[in-house]
């Protein structure tokens, strides 16, 4: 009868599977260009994967990324992608 509405970054969580999607997709492009095949062969190729989006994830959640995302313009969303970026990298 009573819904309860998500709260915090549980209510984004389509957007944070597809920044997980086109982050693996972004890794399997980088492994293209640079070994020429996306086979994951070597041991630090699944664990750079398994690093990167397990860093992307506790950095949506622990940093709040997704805090507005509907209702940000395309100069706000630029500088929160670089920012979650630069989490991610650090």
């Amino acid at each position: 009868m009573y819904k309860r509405n998500a709260q915090g970054w549980s209510k984004h969580l389509d957007f944070i599977i597809l920044d997980e999607i086109v982050l693996v997709i972004s890794f399997f492009i980088a492994m293209l260009l640079r070994d020429g095949s996306i086979i994951l062969e070597r041991e630090i190729y699944r664990t750079l994967l398994f690093v990167l989006v397990l860093a992307d994830i506790f950095s949506i959640i622990f940093f709040n990324a997704m805090h507005d995302v509907l209702k940000r313009g395309y100069a706000k969303e630029l500088s929160a992608t670089f920012k979650l970026a630069l989490i991610v990298l650090l």
